[in-house]
């Protein structure tokens, strides 16, 4: 007996991380799109059992972003591995690196343009 609702399967259209998941703009961002039926989130953090734990379905416990080039290469294997789509940053440092390597990671970042995210952090260039 085949599964006769097998064609109800949920279909996804965009897989999406939100880094850091557990910040205030994380959990804001889980709020917003939690039930959208186009979007599967994946809540990535740095330390187990945070707050993103407890409210992301697909949370990953993940490294830190201060050893740059090591970061956008684990972040390129989670992509791969999850077929993500897209990238929400939920940090002012996470907003420049994900845009920074928009193009090399291959998904859109949902934020700013990068000259605009630098200038806004800066106290001096605003």
């Amino acid at each position: 007996y085949l599964n006769k609702y097998a064609h109800f399967k949920k279909i996804v259209k965009y897989n999406v991380i939100v880094y850091p998941c557990s910040s205030g703009i994380g959990n804001e961002i889980h709020h917003s799109l939690k039930n959208n039926k186009d979007i599967e989130l994946y809540g990535l953090n740095i330390g187990y059992k945070t707050r993103g734990y407890y409210l992301y379905e697909n949370y990953y416990d993940f490294m830190s972003y201060k050893d740059e080039d090591l970061f956008i290469n684990e972040i390129k294997n989670f992509i791969n591995r999850h077929k993500i789509t897209t990238i929400i940053p939920a940090d002012d440092n996470a907003v420049i690196i994900f845009k920074k390597y928009e193009e090399e990671l291959n998904v859109k970042v949902i934020t700013s343009p990068l000259e605009t995210s630098l200038i806004a952090r800066s106290k001096k260039l605003t």
